[in-house]
């Protein structure tokens, strides 16, 4: 696996932003994409979480990754890659240093896996509430 691309600027700037699930302003870098053994995801793969729902609350994305994805769908009907690429055409937009097209390529690939899979589970849910 290709070594992760770091950009602290894009860090910084992720921190800047309120918490993508709650909307708390109070937000940590949280790094959601693929990785390598002992090895955080891409930078340009990170979203604004705050504590609670990084780290520490019910739901957070360290609690249970699926669990994370399932309840930020529920909450916003769009998917954590969808929002990584927005995030990425924000930052470009802004004017700051382009990331790498490979990224929000990546990103875009993504987050039509992760909307087949949300639609998925959301069948298997109503079936079985159905029954």
């Amino acid at each position: 696996m290709p070594k992760p691309l770091r950009s602290p600027a894009y860090r910084s700037w992720i921190r800047t932003l309120a918490c993508a699930f709650c909307g708390a302003w109070s937000s940590e870098c949280a790094h959601t994409g693929p990785h390598g053994l002992a090895q955080k995801a891409s930078d340009f793969n990170a979203i604004p979480l705050c504590p609670v729902c990084h780290r520490l609350g019910r739901d957070a994305y360290h609690a249970g990754v699926r669990r994370f994805r399932r309840a930020f769908f529920g909450r916003h009907r769009s998917t954590v890659e969808d929002l990584i690429v927005r995030l990425l055409e924000c930052y470009r937009v802004l004017g700051y240093e382009v990331v790498p097209d490979e990224a929000i390529l990546y990103a875009a690939e993504r987050a039509l896996l992760a909307a087949e899979d949300v639609v998925e589970w959301e069948s298997c849910q109503g079936s079985m509430t159905n029954s």
